[in-house]
């Protein structure tokens, strides 16, 4: 049976992770940092934060600082990241694992360093305005979670 699309902090009884996935959300001076994905990529012109799957034996907390570094060519101190939560995806047919770990940077960063294959362009916009994007499945929802108390409307 197919499941519907989902997003849960505890673990679903009829939940079967077939990947991990880690996402950093970046923020500096409250502005979010949003990648736009590339024309080529699935979900076309849809916006995202830095975000991957891990490879075998990688933990959450190495893939997030790696694919942070090959989205937008920025190196993390993994001393400044804190982790925030973990949520339980169904994505129709496929299940897995969502880390999700928080960056606040003091200074904006000179550079965004794009994979043009990826990423067409980069945003920093407020987690509201994020809202209002055309983003990429459940970004919505871990935007609501992980800034709720801040997004006034």
């Amino acid at each position: 049976m197919l499941k519907k699309l989902s997003l849960a902090l505890t673990r679903p009884s009829d939940f079967g992770p077939r990947m991990q996935v880690s996402s950093c959300y970046i923020t500096c001076k409250g502005r979010l940092l949003l990648l736009q994905n590339a024309p080529c990529k699935r979900f076309s012109g849809s916006y995202g934060v830095p975000a991957g799957k891990l490879e075998p034996l990688e933990t959450p907390l190495a893939a997030v600082l790696r694919e942070t570094f090959e989205e937008t060519g920025l190196l993390i101190d993994s001393r400044e990241l804190h982790y925030h939560t973990t949520f339980f995806v169904h994505y129709y047919d496929l299940d897995f694992i969502y880390y999700v770990f928080v960056l606040e940077l003091d200074t904006p960063p000179k550079h965004i360093s794009l994979r043009p294959k990826e990423h067409s362009t980069h945003l920093w916009v407020s987690p509201q305005e994020a809202l209002f994007l055309p983003l990429m499945p459940l970004a919505k929802e871990c935007l609501l979670h992980i800034y709720g108390e801040d997004l006034i409307f």
